[in-house]
């Protein structure tokens, strides 16, 4: 995967390669229900239950599928390294894009236009990372989401995320790579997925970034 801001690979080290996002696996299923192992809260997209309603995340290890309701995806870092120009390490940053929003009701009326946030939304904590410091601690550098939606009578939802590897030194994260996904849900229940791919561009996702955490530069 690419992305057209921060650091390039060779720009990042003369004698290392950059840390890039390397996907574990892609393949077609269908579940009926959702797994989560974090927080449950109607108002939160992390859970720690089976769901049958919104949600935009889930951990856990494996590949990426569509699912009955939506799809889950896994990755790894690949090529970090400890470095005191990063001593925050390397973390996730996920924006999402839906006209489904997770803290809507269930069966609210569909968003036009869509909006963009970063997950999770309301957050965990007051820093813009998928993992708090304890989930990071605690789950290590692989990357796992399970987003899924109920079917909407009106019309048909839209979910699309866009994944960044970044470095973290203070309020300043450095980009390194990014990857885009998503999927669609029918009315009539039908999941449609858009699996991994370089995003086209991160502007929408460095835009919602900057809106919701104001305190941070991204670059």
């Amino acid at each position: 995967m690419s992305a057209k801001v921060g650091k390039s690979r060779e720009q990042a080290s003369c004698w290392r390669p950059a840390p890039k996002i390397t996907v574990r696996g892609f393949n077609f299923r269908s579940q009926h229900v959702v797994r989560s192992i974090l927080g449950h809260d109607k108002k939160k997209d992390k859970r720690t239950s089976p769901v049958t309603e919104k949600e935009d995340q889930n951990t856990n290890l494996s590949s990426f599928s569509a699912t009955a309701r939506g799809v889950t995806i896994n990755v790894s870092q690949e090529d970090t390294f400890s470095s005191s120009e990063y001593p925050g390490g390397f973390r996730w940053v996920q924006t999402v894009t839906t006209n489904d929003p997770g803290w809507t009701p269930v069966g609210a009326p569909l968003q036009n236009p869509a909006v963009t946030y970063v997950d999770p939304k309301p957050n965990d904590d007051t820093k813009p990372f998928y993992w708090t410091d304890q989930e990071f601690i605690d789950n290590g550098t692989d990357f796992e989401d399970t987003p899924s939606r109920p079917a909407h009578p009106t019309g048909t939802i839209n979910w699309d995320a866009t994944l960044s590897l970044v470095g973290v030194n203070g309020t300043t994260i450095t980009h390194f790579d990014s990857l885009s996904y998503g999927f669609s849900r029918a009315s009539d229940g039908t999941v449609t997925e858009r699996a991994p791919t370089s995003p086209a561009n991160l502007a929408v996702h460095v835009s919602a970034f900057k809106s919701d955490f104001p305190g941070w530069t991204y670059t």
